[in-house]
């Protein structure tokens, strides 16, 4: 049973001094123009916070300036080298196109949380509560939800403007009543860092009372579906 880490270009061996999941040494596997990493094991690895660190240790060993790897979720495996081999050669052209978009990129998460205070209850309350209380509940909940997704909608035009063309790609995605306001992640080339640093400081300080985590740089694992 093989565990599969990434795919590159053909030509990248698994670096020396590099662990995969369980201490097994990595290999890689030839497949048509390109290289799938992977280790050997009894059974699937179970998954677990210290499995997943490692496993994304081994793509993040990958990543260069030139080249960013494409990320495979933790969990993929595959029967043999063979159909490991056959697995990614069947879609060898996606997958080639997909590493000439990320060469020389990374990926930054921002995950966007509100400061203003939370008074509202959960729409389920007591079992005493009337109809009339019930149907408020609903409506302060469903206000309150429209009021965060308009301002993370507002934050994420403020980001647009501020980044620009200095995200080659970008991932939204909208918060639940009590999660985030929004979560983005945007693809972000290495020689662009700085000033995308610098871009993204201007959208917190603009931002009001919401606090922003900015996180990166990471295997594009957001953009490979």
């Amino acid at each position: 049973m093989l565990h599969l880490y990434c795919i590159l270009p053909a030509g990248h061996a698994v670096p020396d001094g590099c662990v995969g999941l369980d201490a097994q040494q990595p290999f890689a596997i030839q497949a048509g123009g390109l290289v799938v990493w992977a280790t050997e094991h009894d059974s699937p690895v179970a998954p677990s916070v210290e499995a997943v660190r490692t496993h994304n240790a081994l793509i993040a060993a990958a990543m260069d300036e030139r080249v960013t790897p494409i990320p495979l979720r933790f969990g993929q495996v595959s029967s043999d080298r063979d159909a490991a081999a056959e697995r990614i050669t069947a879609e060898a052209e996606t997958w080639s196109e997909l590493l000439g978009r990320f060469a020389g990129h990374a990926e930054y998460g921002v995950r966007v949380m509100s400061d203003s205070p939370d008074a509202e209850q959960d729409v389920h309350t007591a079992k005493s509560e009337s109809g009339t209380e019930y149907m408020a509940s609903l409506a302060r909940k469903h206000a309150r939800t429209t009021g965060r997704r308009t301002e993370g909608e507002r934050i994420v035009e403020t980001m647009a403007a501020r980044v620009g063309s200095l995200a080659g790609d970008t991932r939204v995605e909208y918060g639940s009543a009590d999660g985030p306001l929004v979560t983005v992640a945007h693809l972000v080339a290495w020689t662009a860092a700085d000033a995308y640093h610098a871009a993204m400081r201007e959208v917190r300080e603009t931002s009001g009372d919401a606090r922003f985590l900015l996180t990166g740089p990471w295997p594009p694992y957001s953009f490979v579906t």
